[in-house]
């Protein structure tokens, strides 16, 4: 198994903190649009009570399952994520190695 050098680790949790932002910045977008549904009277509050709490549910889980209880083993697994998901470029992977980055590259093309 690949082992990643103690910069690279503390690079990937830097990058972790600024995925998370972005992904906490794109799910109070999300909620605002489902909001705007009430706002303009589209559809009942308990509807949109139930798709908000659904849609904030299903985010949580996600970044449960993403960034809770990560360990180094997963990081390369977890960049590629977030590489994946636009949360982040290659360009903020530079510090990583060659070999880490085509660690990544692979991940990604599952």
């Amino acid at each position: 198994m690949y082992e990643l050098t103690k910069k690279e680790k503390k690079r990937a949790r830097e990058i972790f903190s600024i995925s998370i932002e972005k992904e906490f910045d794109g799910a109070l977008k999300n909620s605002e649009i489902i909001i705007a549904k009430w706002k303009n009277n589209t559809s009942t509050s308990r509807e949109i009570f139930h798709e908000t709490h659904t849609y904030l549910d299903n985010f949580l889980k996600h970044l449960q399952r993403r960034y809770d209880d990560l360990c180094p083993s997963d990081y390369l697994l977890s960049l590629a994520g977030v590489l994946k998901d636009g949360y982040i470029t290659k360009e903020e992977l530079r510090d990583f190695s060659q070999e880490s980055k085509e660690i990544i590259k692979r991940y990604n093309n599952f």
